[in-house]
């Protein structure tokens, strides 16, 4: 049941536009650092302003303490139900730092049926997780959740990768938080171009039209 919830909750995070990393426990242990002024958990290159406890049954005495640091800087920590109940393979008395961290006031415990969980889960990453870029499915402007998206940062750059999963075409609306510049990078050819963009309440529009598993490349530069 893990692998399955598991599976419905990545569905759910990839289709709501929000990038995401699955934790190695022993990496977070080695590598994991919390910077207090930003509430971003450090981990290598990689930083973030959100965690999310999937179901399951066990943590690391070493990952809670991490955990514990990055909700004391005030990170933002998200529990699905069922939640974990032992510490190292041990309950009881033992697992109590497990309990304080997961039963803080500021960790949020998703509760109720699947269906449910996975819709609170998508409301709570829009409000504190959100990269300031959104798809829209034209002509109604809805959220196309057709279209996958990967971003990345690079210094000043933002890097962004568009699938369209549908098999239909979707013209889509890219709406981008702040006056920038964008420019499509064809993956065939390597050659550089100026899809249609302007600006309006201090953001960026692009219009951009996907066929059936078209991928375009963007890059968003101030």
């Amino acid at each position: 049941w893990i692998n399955s919830e598991l599976a419905s909750i990545s569905e759910t995070i990839i289709h709501s536009h929000h990038d995401f990393d699955f934790g190695d426990e022993n990496l977070i242990a080695a590598f994991g650092q919390v910077k207090r002024k930003e509430k971003k958990l450090i981990i290598g290159d990689t930083n973030y302003s959100a965690v999310l406890i999937p179901p399951c049954i066990n943590l690391q005495g070493k990952t809670i303490d991490i955990l514990r640091r990055f909700t004391s800087a005030r990170g933002k920590l998200i529990a699905m139900e069922p939640l974990p109940y032992l510490m190292d393979g041990r309950s009881g008395d033992y697992s109590y730092p497990l309990e304080r961290l997961l039963y803080s006031r500021r960790t949020t415990i998703l509760r109720g049926a699947q269906e449910d969980k996975l819709r609170q889960l998508e409301l709570l990453l829009n409000k504190i997780a959100g990269d300031g870029i959104e798809i829209y499915a034209q002509p109604e402007n809805l959220k196309a959740r057709s279209i996958l998206k990967h971003h990345r940062k690079y210094e000043e750059l933002s890097i962004c990768l568009f699938l369209n999963t549908d098999q239909n075409q979707v013209d889509a609306l890219i709406e981008v938080n702040g006056k920038l510049h964008v420019e499509e990078w064809s993956l065939e050819s390597g050659k550089k171009y100026e899809p249609v963009q302007w600006h309006a309440d201090n953001k960026t529009y692009v219009e951009l039209q996907f066929a059936p598993w078209q991928v375009h490349l963007l890059l968003i530069s101030n």
